[in-house]
């Protein structure tokens, strides 16, 4: 189920992923709300204060990767519901596009930590991950999510910690922060280090505001005060090392 596997989603992001129409969608999460097969809570974001569903306690075995990660405290629930949106928009983008673009990997945060500790790697800041293809062009990546809400520590990856990455067969980590200041102080944190891939940021407000969300022109490098579109960051990593 795709609410076990991710954790929280809306109606409109069921619909994305499920390509159905929103009422149908709304049909099939308000029966399984009904026979306790899924719960739903208000969203505390946003005016509309819509329904966000979560797995029923009693629906699913937690694994040892769950036992570390953030409990379901409301603001780990709203966190998580943003960062399936990051991903449900990039669904919907390549759907419109005709075949050109799509997201052909998605890892939850559950399947990313796992993922990365096969590499050695013990780091919950990574949110996601994820394979996304623009006209023929692969980018592979790790979500970083460290706009609010956030739930545990919220400092970047520790510029000594990145050259792990370097075992991970990714071409960079996406860092949503919640505004300039704090993206500013992102690449401060892995100035003077040799980077292995491309460490980018954008802000939660642009992120939000972008007709195109995360493929959009909103991302920053370590090596550039100019904006890229997504799938142009798979092009960074040469001169960034």
């Amino acid at each position: 189920m795709l609410i076990k596997e991710h954790g929280v989603l809306d109606t409109e992001q069921v619909a994305v992923l499920l390509n159905v129409s929103r009422p149908t969608a709304h049909r099939a999460l308000d029966a399984l709300a009904s026979t306790r097969l899924v719960r739903r809570q208000r969203s505390e974001s946003g005016r509309e204060h819509r329904w966000l569903y979560l797995p029923a306690p009693d629906s699913w075995t937690p694994s040892p990767i769950d036992a570390k990660l953030p409990r379901q405290a409301s603001s780990f629930t709203m966190r998580q519901h943003a960062v399936n949106k990051f991903f449900t928009t990039l669904a919907d983008h390549a759907a419109r596009t005709n075949g050109t673009a799509g997201l052909v990997k998605w890892r939850s945060q559950r399947e990313t930590t796992a993922w990365l500790a096969d590499s050695a790697i013990h780091d919950q800041a990574a949110a996601g991950s994820g394979i996304w293809i623009e006209d023929t062009i692969v980018l592979r990546f790790l979500l970083n999510w460290q706009a609010s809400p956030v739930a545990g520590p919220t400092a970047v990856y520790p510029a000594h910690s990145i050259a792990e990455f370097a075992a991970v067969p990714v071409d960079a980590i996406l860092t949503v922060v919640d505004d300039e200041y704090r993206e500013r102080d992102a690449f401060v944190r892995v100035a003077g280090h040799p980077l292995p891939l491309v460490f980018a940021c954008t802000t939660a407000s642009l992120l939000r505001e972008n007709s195109e969300g995360p493929v959009g022109t909103i991302w920053r490098t370590a090596s550039s005060d100019r904006r890229y579109r997504l799938i142009e960051l798979a092009g960074r990593a040469t001169p960034e090392m």
